[in-house]
């Protein structure tokens, strides 16, 4: 028998997406810190995209927030394909933090996508009777399987 001689590499990418500081967005403004890029929380409603993305499989996705001080009031966050009026496929939000958190998520279960192909995932923003100045930012999304 004749040897196996060569080599590939496969790569697989990670469930969780940090951001570049490019992303298209409206109202959420990059801010970097310790070599991490964050999406500033707007302190209205707005937007921002993630793309390349394919969610066969994918059931929910988590987007990480933080801040300097607890927001006073939830977050909503709707996931859609394609645009920011695109296809809705997902809700999430995050309750009102306790005062001492440093940070908290919105869990966003996700309708079933298949396909097998890469899109561009908006996330629209929405806070729910906001009260004073919100100081966020968002961290990252980890997408999961559960």
């Amino acid at each position: 028998m004749k040897p196996l001689t060569g080599t590939s590499t496969a790569s697989m990418p990670s469930n969780f997406v940090k951001f570049k500081g490019t992303e298209p967005a409206k109202g959420f403004k990059p801010y970097k810190y310790n070599n991490n890029y964050l999406l500033i929380i707007p302190q209205t409603e707005g937007w921002f995209e993630v793309d390349s993305i394919d969610l066969t499989g994918v059931k929910s996705v988590n987007v990480t927030c933080m801040w300097q001080a607890p927001p006073e009031f939830s977050f909503d966050f709707e996931a859609r394909l394609n645009a920011p009026d695109g296809k809705l496929i997902g809700k999430g939000s995050m309750p009102v933090p306790a005062r001492n958190a440093q940070m908290g998520a919105a869990h966003i279960k996700l309708d079933p996508v298949t396909g097998g192909q890469f899109q561009k995932i908006y996330f629209v923003f929405k806070p729910v009777n906001p009260k004073g100045t919100l100081t966020a930012g968002i961290g990252g999304l980890q997408f999961d399987s559960k």
